[in-house]
C-alpha cells in the first residue's frame, strides 16, 4: 500500500461567502479520497510500469474547522475526520493532520477568502506475471490466507541509537523502533499491516518477486 495526501487552496464565490460571515480562522476544508487497486508489471529495465489501474469511486465531504481552537482540541477534530477514509495506519493520519493545521496557518497568514482541499490516495498495487495474463487482461493471485497467518512477526528493535532505520518498500516509510514487522520467507521486512494488505491481491514479495504460497499450490 502506498499512500499520497495533497493539500491546496481553492478560491471561490463560495468561500468568500463562507468568510464574510465567519471568523477568518474558520476555514472550509475538502476531504477527498479515492482507493486505487494498480496492476504492475516489471520493464526490460527492472522498474515498474502500471498496466492496469481500477479506481474506486471518490469518497467526498466538506468540514468547516476553526483554526482559533487550541491546537490538541483541533487535532482530534481533524483525525475524527481522517477516520472516515480508513487509512492503514493511525501515525498516517496524524501527518496529515499535523500537515494540514501548518498549512492552514500558513495561508492565514497571507491571504483571506479561500478553502482548503485535502486530497488523500491509496493505492493498493500487485505484480503482474506475464503467465497469469488472460484474454480479458491480468489476473491478481494472491497469497493464501494459511501463508499469511504463518509470517514471521516481531517488533522492531535496534541494538543502539545510530543503527540505520529501514524503511518498509510497500509505504516507503520507516520502520521505526517499536513498530510491528513482519518477515518473509525471503528475509525482506515489511510493516505487518502494509505487507498482510500486499499480500491478499498478490503472492510476490514487492522486493524479489519471491514467490508466496498461493490458495491453488500451498
Amino acid at each position: 500500500m502506498k499512500l499520497q495526501c495533497r493539500i491546496g487552496v481553492k478560491h471561490s464565490q463560495e468561500t468568500v461567502m463562507h468568510n464574510e460571515s465567519h471568523s477568518k480562522f474558520v476555514l472550509l476544508v475538502e476531504f477527498r479520497s479515492q482507493t486505487v487497486e494498480r496492476g504492475l508489471v516489471y520493464d526490460d529495465d527492472g522498474q515498474f510500469r502500471v498496466l492496469i489501474e481500477n479506481p474506486e469511486p471518490e469518497i467526498f465531504n466538506v468540514a468547516s474547522l476553526d483554526f482559533a481552537k487550541p491546537y490538541i482540541e483541533l487535532k482530534q477534530l481533524m483525525l475524527a475526520e481522517l477516520a472516515n477514509y480508513h487509512i492503514p495506519r493511525e501515525e498516517c493520519e496524524e501527518k496529515i493532520a499535523d500537515k494540514l493545521y501548518d498549512f492552514a496557518q500558513r495561508m492565514l497568514s497571507k491571504c483571506k477568502d479561500f478553502s482548503i482541499v485535502v486530497t488523500i490516495k491509496q493505492f493498493f498495487d500487485y505484480i503482474v506475471d506475464p503467465s497469469d495474463m488472460h484474454n480479458n487482461g491480468p489476473h491478481m493471485v494472491p497469497t493464501s490466507t494459511e501463508a499469511i497467518m504463518l509470517l514471521s512477526r516481531k517488533r522492531m528493535e535496534y541494538e543502539s541509537d545510530d543503527s540505520e532505520f529501514e524503511s518498509c518498500t510497500v509505504c516507503l516509510e520507516e520502520m521505526v523502533e517499536g513498530s510491528m514487522v513482519a518477515t518473509l520467507t525471503c528475509s525482506h521486512i515489511f510493516h505487518d499491516d502494509c505487507i498482510s494488505e500486499w499480500l491478499k491481491r498478490s503472492h510476490y514479495c514487492p522486493n524479489c518477486r519471491f514467490e508466496m504460497p498461493t490458495a491453488l499450490n500451498l
